[in-house]
């Protein structure tokens, strides 16, 4: 038995965005990098995938693209994934 990884919650979430397979493999970038460092231990597994997305969306599409499907399949609001997100983008 072992605590879930981010990668449990990416299909959900990268469904709930309609994502492409441009999305994805940035998205999966972005968690391999957060996987590595120490300072990202202190969010959960699922709020790890959720603000993967929410950084490859705005990465991607140049705009926040976070609505009201993803909040409600990932129950994590904009202002919630802000912190990880700017850590990520700072990771990269």
């Amino acid at each position: 038995m072992s605590l879930p990884t981010p990668y449990a919650f990416i299909s959900k979430t990268l469904k709930a965005a309609e994502s492409d397979k441009k999305l994805e493999l940035l998205c999966l970038y972005l968690i391999e990098l957060s996987l590595v460092e120490y300072e990202m231990i202190k969010f959960p597994p699922s709020l790890l995938a959720a603000a993967a997305v929410y950084t490859a969306l705005c990465g991607l599409c140049g705009f926040k693209r976070w609505g009201n499907t993803c909040e409600f399949h990932t129950n994590y609001s904009e202002n919630q994934l802000s912190e990880c997100s700017r850590l990520m983008v700072s990771f990269h």
